[in-house]
């Protein structure tokens, strides 16, 4: 197990060496741009938990009715250094194209008290808060990196046979064992949010695996870029998940409004709207 020094140590590495990555990455789009994109004020703000951590912010669809509701769980490598501000603009803009857009603050590793499996917890209690009793209008979860593992997470729990739901995961982290053995900056960060490493507690890292899991009765998406240099390619993985691998496309372009990446993503939410709606008549 880790010592409370050696995780304060693990994540000023992980923090400079993301940073540098971030920096330097040969990504056609840098996080940069994507936190220098124009945004509107949110609409509201659900306190879903006893945490100050525990909050959503909703921008509502600039059309009636929405499209379907959207909810934005953010990476970051799991640590409390990354906030849901990096990608306001994305949820904004989704806002924007006629979905009730909502983007989830959850505890995360450091000083706001999360890692496995409070991140998770946070997810699943904030999802459920936001849905609560309309289990009619059509939901779809996105999650990216370390956000997109714990989406595809939670897109096991119950609730999910309650409501029309479809996981859309940017990205994500799906082999915890493989991306603990990296050297990049945010494989370097599996360790201190799972606590301990894979030979200590190899049942935690199956069960915060989401390859080790079937989503064959689940509607889920994977998209990947194949010149992603934070979560490698081999990633996008899972039994019963439908997987894009898209050349030429970097860890942020999925966030970057009006990119090649965003456009597939945008095309990709289309057609899981249009399987919810059939599976509802």
């Amino acid at each position: 197990m880790l010592s409370p020094s050696s995780h304060l140590i693990a994540r000023i590495v992980v923090i400079v060496a993301l940073s540098f990555s971030v920096m330097t990455t040969e990504s056609a789009i840098p996080l940069s741009k994507v936190v220098a994109q124009p945004l509107s004020p949110f609409d509201q703000r659900l306190d879903y938990g006893p945490s100050e951590h525990n909050f959503a912010l909703r921008w509502t669809a600039q059309q009636t009715p929405p499209k379907a509701r959207v909810i934005y769980v953010h990476g970051g490598c799991w640590l409390s250094e990354f906030d849901h501000t990096h990608a306001d603009s994305f949820v904004s803009h989704l806002g924007e194209s006629g979905f009730d857009a909502w983007t989830l603050e959850y505890r995360r590793t450091g000083t706001t008290g999360g890692g496995w499996p409070t991140s998770l917890l946070d997810v699943q209690q904030g999802i459920k808060a936001i849905i609560g009793d309309d289990t009619v209008t059509p939901t779809i979860i996105i999650g990216h990196s370390a956000g997109g593992h714990l989406a595809l997470l939670a897109a096991r729990s119950e609730w999910h046979r309650q409501t029309p739901v479809a996981t859309v995961a940017l990205a994500p982290i799906t082999d915890m064992v493989a991306y603990a053995m990296g050297k990049n900056s945010c494989q370097q960060g599996t360790v201190p949010f799972m606590g301990a490493a894979p030979h200590e507690q190899p049942d935690a890292y199956r069960e915060a695996s989401p390859s080790a899991w079937d989503y064959t009765d689940r509607l889920v998406w994977i998209l990947q870029g194949i010149d992603d240099i934070i979560v490698p390619k081999e990633q996008a993985k899972v039994l019963g998940a439908k997987s894009l691998l898209l050349p030429s496309v970097g860890h942020f372009d999925w966030l970057m409004i009006d990119s090649a990446a965003h456009r597939e993503l945008m095309n990709v939410l289309k057609t899981a709207l249009t399987t919810l709606e059939h599976q509802q008549k």
